[in-house]
């Protein structure tokens, strides 16, 4: 599921996106164009079993996407930010 969207001025968005169902923490986040096809992407990951991952997304006012990810493990308490 998403976990943040920001709308960009050309009519696009980034999204971050919380792959917790496939068994361990993915967070996806992806450039969107105006006409929803995914126009950049990268993903972070953990080996920790169902550990959530969410994403935070800021635009700067030149139209870059400046986007924080945290991880909580909620068996051990760790919390990691990147």
């Amino acid at each position: 599921y998403a976990t943040a969207v920001a709308p960009l001025a050309d009519g696009g968005a980034v999204v971050a996106i919380d792959y917790r169902s496939d068994g361990d923490g993915d967070l996806t986040v992806a450039r969107y164009s105006a006409t929803n096809e995914v126009t950049w992407a990268t993903t972070w990951s953990t080996e920790v079993e169902d550990a959530p991952m969410r994403g935070a997304i800021d635009v700067d006012a030149d139209g870059n996407a400046l986007v924080g990810v945290s991880l909580f493990d909620s068996s051990s308490g760790d919390r990691d930010a990147a």
